[in-house]
């Protein structure tokens, strides 16, 4: 996000919703908003793949020896 609007807007102590509405963003709002969904979209992967691994964790499958016919 840094790189669209040209200066660093890394969060850090002294944040707030005031000192980000006085940086007047709304020119980059399209390019924000992208990069925003793509971001949401990684997150709810991340989180469902977490979800999956604990589901799976423990699950155990046995296998046999087939025996192949000609």
């Amino acid at each position: 996000m840094s790189d669209v609007i040209g200066f660093d807007i890394t969060p850090n102590s002294g944040s707030s919703l005031r000192k980000v509405l006085k940086l007047n963003l709304t020119r980059y709002m399209d390019k924000l908003e992208a990069i925003s969904v793509a971001a949401t979209r990684e997150h709810a992967l991340e989180m469902t793949l977490t979800d999956m691994k604990l589901k799976w964790t423990g699950i155990k499958f046995r296998l046999s020896k087939q025996r192949y016919v000609q």
